[in-house]
């Protein structure tokens, strides 16, 4: 799965979070959370794109 799909599935994952009224007992949210974290320091890809980085003046990760 690349990069785009997991923010696609992750994006999903939350308006599902947010609507659903049953309890699951497995965080896919979190799932994707961290499987997005570990893509982008695999990729060296920041959490912020670096253009907004510098409209923004700083520098993150």
């Amino acid at each position: 799965m690349d990069l785009n799909q997991l923010l696609y599935h992750h994006q999903v994952a939350l308006i599902e979070a947010q609507t659903s009224v049953s309890a699951n007992p497995f965080d896919l949210v979190g799932y994707y959370r961290s499987r997005i974290a570990k893509m982008r320091m695999t990729l060296d890809t920041p959490d912020v794109p670096r253009w907004v980085q510098t409209m923004l003046g700083g520098s993150g990760s």
